[in-house]
């Protein structure tokens, strides 16, 4: 039997470092909101993908407006939303919970969990993704560092840095994909909190590798106005 695609889109955000009244992923980019634009290209995937988008409950009205103007019925179908948890790795763990209430035990899934603010991801590259992690139970987009790094080092009450080498380090993105009951498992077993993604989640609890694609430079994450500007040269580019 073939795995289930599946999606959960985390837009929990209040929008705070975008300094606005509504969260970034409502802000338009060429008239269209951020998050309109990242759904469009999981339907360019699998028009019938289910895909749960996780916010903050004080949005959902807005969303659901959102949704009956600008969605076509085709786009909103198997389209499904709840309420966020009071930080990300809770919100995941709600989107998690909703689409467990959609499949029977018995079904082999796979769900996507990616940032609501990253609309540039390519359709190729999320299937890609989707296509190793069903090889190898999980898949994760890096890209490599192009900036020089440098570690801070703390001495007591003194901080200094030191230069460390830009090849030894990735920068992650999403589309975060793994086999749904092992994703599960991993959230139930967790002794902690205090995971940046689900990636490090993964690996830490179920002690498996994680496997590493490459990324695309231009599948940025929108959380600041500058980024926004960047966002508005990828559209005009045609990326």
């Amino acid at each position: 039997m073939d795995a289930i695609w599946t999606a959960i889109l985390v837009a929990g955000g209040t929008g705070s470092r975008m300094g606005g009244v509504l969260p970034k992923q409502f802000i338009a980019l060429n008239d269209i909101p951020i998050i309109v634009h990242t759904i469009r290209k999981f339907r360019a995937v699998h028009p019938e993908m289910p895909i749960v988008v996780v916010m903050h409950a004080a949005y959902l009205g807005h969303w659901e407006t959102l949704c009956e103007k600008l969605l076509s019925d085709t786009e909103k179908q198997h389209l499904y939303h709840c309420e966020g948890g009071r930080e990300r790795l809770y919100s995941v763990l709600n989107g998690l919970n909703f689409l467990k209430t959609l499949f029977s035990p018995d079904r082999e899934i796979l769900v996507a969990v990616h940032d609501a603010v990253r609309p540039f991801t390519s359709p190729e590259l999320i299937e890609t993704c989707f296509e190793t992690a069903g090889y190898y139970d999980s898949a994760v987009p890096c890209v490599p560092i192009k900036s020089s790094l440098r570690q801070i080092i703390h001495k007591g009450e003194e901080e200094y840095s030191i230069p460390v080498s830009r090849s030894d380090f990735l920068e992650v993105q999403t589309p975060q994909i793994f086999r749904l009951s092992v994703l599960w498992n991993c959230f139930m077993a967790r002794t902690h909190d205090n995971y940046t993604d689900e990636a490090s989640l993964y690996q830490e609890v179920s002690g498996n590798p994680v496997r590493v694609i490459k990324g695309e430079y231009y599948n940025i994450k929108i959380t600041t106005p500058e980024d926004m500007m960047l966002g508005e040269i990828i559209l005009k580019e045609g990326k």
